[in-house]
């Protein structure tokens, strides 16, 4: 069953993955174009702030009814949110679309995880978790050069047509994949009771053995939208790249870092989780200010070349924050507290949106450079994780 679940689960991790990153650049820039930056703020302020309550249910879910449920349930919203936008895009149909792939996501994320976690042995598991991000991001990479490439020559609906075959082909294949954790309606003697014993678990560890996690997590989630937002923008309008040359630039940062992943894996299973996280922020830190420093005063390549060659990075604070909550957490609390961290992490991203575009209105660089500071205040409770 482990082998069978993990080949499935890589099948799905990479027809997923193909649009993340194409999604994750695009849709920014499609809704300035529609708009402003201030409805690029707004929209994805509503956007994380509607989206946390489906995450948190789904894991709940997953802990009582199984891992497949949730999974085919998110599939179906994504599959249907992409619809609308096939026919017209305005903002009100992009902002569907944000919500629906948002939820779908979330709602899918948590439940894969601890798939993953319950299909392998406890010792080979950051080497797994290290191997499903480097599938995840190699088809990111391939899907970000191709889709960007349809997008520009062709048009974004034929972009978003080849999406919807991946999505519908991943809920297909999901069907094939073996319950790693039965139903457990029948140890409780109520829906409260079913509700409220994951829950407490995934609060004594959040809380407690993981509470350094927990701080890590809100911290870079407040900050997070401060780049996976603003930094599309910032290329496409300050460092004047075309949507074709978007793709190609964030391929590269996906190849890098699929690269990295394994020896991410290795290095985590041998000296530990805050390795990781130290390696993140400090190389982010570096980067972005070497970025901003080149940015306009050089050819634009050399100015990229920082930010392409830290792509590495995010495999070491990937993989260890997956190592660490797998570690911490038991099978039967394993997704609550994966979908927690989940809504932790949109929660706290709530008001990035807004603060990045306050901040880009003053000066497009300084997104950038609040988001490559502030991760260096982590550095003490980093090295309080065990």
């Amino acid at each position: 069953m482990c082998k069978r679940n993990l080949v499935i689960l890589f099948g799905l991790t990479a027809l997923l993955s193909f649009s993340t990153s194409f999604l994750g650049w695009i849709l920014p820039i499609l809704i300035k174009e529609a708009g402003d930056i201030a409805l690029v703020g707004w929209l994805y302020f509503i956007n994380y702030l509607i989206v946390f309550v489906p995450g948190l249910m789904s894991g709940i879910f997953s802990d009582i009814k199984g891992r497949k449920p949730p999974i085919l349930i998110g599939l179906t919203i994504a599959i249907a949110g992409i619809f609308p936008l096939l026919m017209v895009v305005n903002p009100f149909i992009l902002f569907i679309f944000l919500i629906c792939r948002s939820i779908g996501g979330i709602v899918v994320s948590s439940p894969l995880l601890a798939m993953y976690a319950e299909s392998v042995e406890n010792r080979w598991r950051a080497r797994v978790f290290a191997i499903s991000r480097m599938v995840r991001l190699v088809s990111m990479a391939a899907g970000s050069i191709i889709l960007g490439v349809i997008a520009g020559w062709l048009s974004i609906q034929v972009a978003l047509k080849i999406i919807l075959m991946l999505w519908v082909s991943a809920f297909i294949l999901s069907l094939f994949l073996t319950e790693t954790r039965k139903s457990v309606e029948k140890r409780y003697f109520s829906i409260k009771l079913q509700l409220l014993s994951p829950l407490k678990g995934a609060s004594q560890v959040i809380l407690g053995v993981g509470l350094p996690l927990t701080i890590i997590v809100i911290v870079l989630a407040i900050i997070q939208p401060l780049t996976s937002i603003y930094l599309p923008l910032h290329l496409k309008e300050v460092a004047g790249l075309n949507l074709e040359v978007l793709g190609v630039f964030y391929a590269l940062c996906g190849f890098i870092d699929a690269i990295s992943a394994p020896l991410a894996g290795y290095v985590i299973d041998r000296y530990g989780e805050r390795i990781g996280y130290l390696i993140y922020v400090i190389t982010v830190f570096i980067s972005y200010m070497l970025y901003l420093h080149l940015v306009g005063k050089v050819y634009v390549w050399i100015a990229l070349l920082p930010l392409i060659l830290n792509s590495f990075d995010s495999a070491f604070s990937n993989t260890a924050f997956l190592s660490y909550t797998s570690k911490i957490t038991s099978k039967e609390n394993r997704a609550t507290v994966f979908s927690a961290y989940t809504i932790i992490n949109e929660v706290c991203m709530i008001p990035g949106p807004l603060i990045g575009s306050y901040l880009w209105s003053i000066n497009p660089n300084l997104p950038l450079l609040v988001f490559a500071s502030i991760g260096l205040i982590l550095v003490p409770i980093i090295m309080r994780l065990k």
